[in-house]
């Protein structure tokens, strides 16, 4: 995976967990940051393996707006 796109992965990644870690509803609020701890896992893995979207695996709406 190239500099740039860890460096744009990383960034989305903050600005989620920052909005979503300061959500009233504190169970909520866990359960959007572990999504998305696990989508750009995924995304991640991906990147790295290859250039190709994986089939069988739907991320969450917030990663999808920002893809």
């Amino acid at each position: 995976m190239t500099n740039e796109i860890t460096e744009h992965l990383n960034k989305a990644k903050a600005l989620l967990i920052e909005k979503y870690s300061n959500s009233i509803d504190e169970q909520a609020s866990q359960e959007a940051l572990k999504n998305i701890k696990q989508d750009f896992e995924t995304l991640e893995i991906y990147a790295n393996e290859s250039d190709t979207e994986p089939q069988e695996y739907e991320p969450q709406e917030a990663i999808k707006s920002i893809i």
